[in-house]
């Protein structure tokens, strides 16, 4: 779905219906959220949506479900990379749709882990013969169109961003009637207590630092002094 000329057509319908209503998304409006995953939720649930792609439905071809979730989760993270200050809205509707389908949810932590392993946490190794531009793409560091890795400062600036998407992911709390929030906080006591048992490794400290910022009170308030 994602490479064949001919689906071309059904790609940019589904592209267009997703990226409509992630676009909803807005900092200072609330009831688009509502809006932007409710539309995502119809059409994930297989109901035909019209766009000015066309109209499509993820039953128009077997691949579509799991393309869409990949998509919607791509876009999500990168809308965080853009603008920060969505990550609690990000966060409220990942968590809304991990919910209703929990294979959203693998698949976006799995793309946030491969943005920055550090949040899994996890520190790749230098393998035997890889070079170094490989080595630092493991950890996330991202390619330049000069073929050279970005800074280390880029690096953190943006993997701060996406600590502080998965810390908001950890404090989301669900709507009312919705089942309990499937990565909640006990998640953040699990990613302490592995960071706290590694090695110690700097890499960590931005991240470290980012998550207590946003999770730190919520943290405190449901383990207390440990």
């Amino acid at each position: 779905l994602d490479e064949t000329p001919e689906l071309q057509q059904i790609r940019f319908a589904l592209k267009f219906a997703i990226n409509n209503s992630i676009n909803l998304l807005n900092e200072k409006n609330k009831t688009t959220l509502i809006e932007g995953y409710q539309k995502l939720v119809n059409l994930l649930s297989g109901q035909r949506i019209s766009t000015a792609k066309g109209n499509v439905a993820i039953t128009d071809h077997n691949e579509a479900a799991d393309w869409c979730r990949l998509r919607i989760a791509e876009k999500l993270i990168d809308r965080c990379d853009k603008e920060p200050g969505l990550i609690f809205y990000a966060a409220a509707m990942a968590i809304a749709l991990w919910q209703k389908y929990p294979d959203f949810g693998e698949i976006f932590q799995a793309l946030l882990y491969k943005e920055c392993p550090f949040l899994m946490p996890c520190k790749p190794p230098n393998m035997k013969n890889q070079s170094n531009n490989d080595f630092l793409q493991s950890w996330g560091f991202r390619l330049k169109e000069d073929g050279n890795c970005e800074s280390h400062t880029i690096y953190v600036g943006r993997t701060t961003k996406f600590a502080g998407l998965l810390a908001a992911l950890w404090i989301t709390h669900p709507r009312r009637g919705d089942p309990l929030n499937p990565f909640g906080v006990t998640f953040g006591w699990k990613y302490f207590a592995s960071v706290l048992n590694s090695p110690p490794d700097t890499n960590y400290l931005h991240i470290l630092v980012k998550v207590l910022e946003i999770a730190g009170m919520t943290l405190y308030q449901t383990f207390g002094k440990q």
